[in-house]
């Protein structure tokens, strides 16, 4: 149960700003917790929320971390900033805007980007809470072509570094995953998010059942599905749902009741977003039937996920921009990695 002594502790050590990260990332954890509480039973005072949004924008608005924090402690400190933030769920004509600008910079770390996206799912729109539907679900779009662009530029790299290794004699070992080591923070909590992938949640590859893929195959495009699942839960969960009978809609499906005009660019994402889920299922293997589907390997995988972000890419991306291949982060060591709780 929220705690009102403990919730005005952790504010104050966020206000002070100089206690040790680990507090202060402690204290950001804590007040999520209570916020997340507050849209049940709503007892937080609102200047207390409203001085949480403050102190969380003022986080957010930090261009450079300050010097004794490093930049990966900084993502994950705005991370939780941008949770808060989503739980509180009510714009002040600056914090949506704030949360649509990180989601569209191609400049900053994917973790944040994402962040920001999945937020878009728990905002309370109304009249007074809004996004422009079209130019945000078109944001939403690129973003998926990001993902999806970045795990192919991984694989061409690891292919041309394994042909590298072989033309020079080097054995590669247990190469066959490439730069596999360094993409640990593209996978940000993954190993964390446990049921809440959703209609996602079977995707993510396993070594059970029966895949007639060699097992260095299966491997990695075991592998590669993880990271484009994890990734695109994010867009997913910000997409939302369709209002069902009395369920009221949630995420952009709740945003465009207040901007109609979106209806079109938020159904597109929504169709592509559906035949990417459908593309990295993995098929029911099924001896006796001798039409089962065959599991696919990672190239016929990013061939079919190539094909269909291509479709998307006439939409969201300007035909004059050419966006670069974006590193994946690392998470700061001992962070943890899921929106806590959700």
């Amino acid at each position: 149960a929220p705690l009102p002594a403990a919730l005005t502790l952790m504010v104050d050590a966020i206000k002070a700003g100089t206690e040790t990260d680990a507090i202060l990332l402690a204290s950001w954890i804590g007040v999520l917790r209570h916020v997340r509480l507050d849209r049940i039973n709503q007892q937080i005072a609102t200047n207390d929320i409203v001085a949480i949004a403050g102190e969380a924008m003022k986080l957010l608005n930090q261009a450079t971390p300050p010097a004794n924090r490093s930049a990966g402690g900084q993502v994950w400190l705005q991370r939780r900033a941008i949770d808060v933030l989503a739980m509180i769920g009510q714009d002040d004509q600056k914090i949506l805007p704030k949360i649509l600008s990180i989601m569209q910079d191609e400049k900053i770390a994917m973790s944040l980007r994402l962040t920001a996206a999945r937020a878009l799912k728990y905002f309370n729109y109304s009249p007074s809470t809004q996004v422009p539907v079209e130019s945000t679900s078109n944001a939403l779009g690129a973003l998926i072509v990001r993902i999806c662009r970045n795990e192919i530029d991984r694989v061409d790299q690891e292919k041309a570094l394994v042909a590298l290794q072989n033309a020079s004699g080097v054995s590669v070992g247990e190469g066959d995953m490439g730069d596999m080591g360094d993409m640990g923070g593209a996978l940000g909590g993954m190993g964390d998010m446990g049921g809440a992938l959703g209609g996602m949640g079977d995707m993510g590859g396993s070594d059970e059942g029966e895949s007639k893929l060699e097992k260095i195959d299966k491997r990695q495009v075991d592998y590669t599905r993880r990271i484009l699942v994890y990734q695109l839960f994010h867009v997913y969960e910000a997409i939302g749902e369709k209002q069902v009978r009395t369920t009221p809609p949630i995420g952009m499906y709740a945003a465009v009741v207040q901007d109609a005009a979106g209806q079109v660019a938020l159904d597109r994402i929504e169709d592509a977003m559906t035949k990417l889920i459908e593309i990295l299922r993995i098929p029911e293997v099924d001896d006796s039937s001798e039409e089962s589907e065959a599991e696919p390997n990672r190239d016929i995988l990013l061939e079919r996920i190539a094909a269909e972000i291509r479709k998307l890419e006439s939409f969201v991306i300007p035909e004059e921009t050419t966006p670069e291949t974006v590193t994946a982060d690392a998470p700061a060591a001992g962070a943890p990695a899921a929106l806590p709780g959700l």
